[in-house]
This record gives C-alpha cells, sequence and structure tokens, in this order.
C-alpha cells in the first residue's frame, strides 16, 4: 500500500485509468517528467502487480503497459481505514473524482448531444438497513461489472466505432449518525452507539 501513495506513482494511476494505456515516454511526456522517472515509477507498480505490461505491443524499448486495477474486500475496509497509507490514496482518489466531475461540468455544452443527455449525476439518499445497504451495492456494482464486461468483448471483438471511455463511480455509504436513528449493527464492530 505505501508503495502506492508515492504522487508521481499516484499521477500515472490517474492517467492510466484515463487512457487505458500508455509507455514511459508518453507520461513523461504527459506528466512533465523525465522518462528515466515514469520508467522507475512503472516497473514498480508493476513489481506490485497494479499495472502490466501490453503483450505484443511495442517494440525495443518501447512498452505499453496498463492497469491491472486493485481493491478491497469488505472485510479489509475496517483494518485498511485506519493506515495512513490506505488514507493518502482515498483522500488522493476522491480528488481526483473531483477533479473529473469538474472537467465535465466545464465542458458538458460542448459534448454532443447523446453523449451529454447519457450522462448522469445523482445523489440519492434513504434510510436503509445495513443488510439493504450491501444488497444495494453489491447490485449496482453486478450491473456495472456487467456493462464493463460486455462492452470490452465487443471491442476486442473489433467493434469501436462510436467508443470512448467513461467512467462510473459507485459511493454506497452511511452518513453520520442523526439522533434518533437505531446505530444496528454495533455489534458486529464492537463500537458502541454514538
Amino acid at each position: 500500500m505505501k508503495a502506492l501513495t508515492h504522487p508521481l506513482r499516484q499521477e500515472i494511476i490517474r492517467y492510466l485509468t484515463d487512457h487505458e494505456e500508455a509507455t514511459s515516454t508518453t507520461l513523461a511526456k504527459e506528466l512533465g517528467e523525465s522518462t528515466g522517472q515514469t520508467s522507475y515509477h512503472l516497473r514498480q507498480l508493476a513489481r506490485h502487480g497494479v499495472i502490466t505490461e501490453i503483450e505484443g505491443r511495442g517494440t525495443g524499448r518501447e512498452r505499453w503497459w496498463k492497469m491491472v486495477g486493485f481493491s478491497t474486500t469488505p472485510e479489509s475496509v475496517p483494518s485498511l481505514a485506519r493506515d495512513p497509507s490506505f488514507q493518502i490514496m482515498a483522500h488522493q482518489s476522491i480528488a481526483n473524482r473531483a477533479l473529473g466531475l469538474q472537467d465535465l461540468l466545464e465542458r458538458i455544452s460542448d459534448e454532443p448531444v447523446a453523449w451529454a443527455q447519457a450522462t448522469r449525476m445523482s445523489m440519492l439518499s434513504a434510510h436503509l438497513t445495513v443488510e439493504e445497504m450491501a444488497a444495494m451495492s453489491e447490485e449496482l456494482t453486478a450491473v456495472a461489472e456487467r456493462h464493463i464486461d460486455a462492452a470490452r468483448d465487443k471491442r476486442a471483438a473489433g467493434e469501436t466505432d462510436g467508443r470512448r471511455r467513461v467512467r462510473a463511480h459507485i459511493d454506497v455509504f452511511p452518513l453520520r449518525r442523526e439522533p434518533g436513528d437505531d446505530p444496528g449493527g454495533t455489534a458486529e464492530t464492537g463500537t458502541e452507539p454514538q
């Protein structure tokens, strides 16, 4: 986790997430760094399994890289949340989401009408049980993964017309407790109701 918190590595991760693939030369140009720096940090990210070299792409010294990705399991969140390295990564992820949404707002009027109309920014709130919240999280993620997997398969089969990179954020979390809320689930965490 600590290896991923380096600012340049975070920028490389952000770039690869946005653009899918790149070389150290591309990254050096886009991020204002030397190719030596980007090459070194690409190798470190590959060593930790966050990115991988694209097989059969590139020649000689030109190596193409793509994200493998990483995620946390529900069981690991309580312990990770106390890890300073995880905190740094989480704050960077939140900042990157905000930057992406700000960029969208600045250019949405210049987007083709169909793309603008297909864009969604929603915020919904309700009183749920922990079981209902978990079920909603799993279902939203499953729907997104189904669409992403289908699009990936079509692109791999050569269907590339009309495609562009699209990002979906799924955030499901409890809001701060309000007076009168049933704390529910505190026995599992060992915390006292607030």
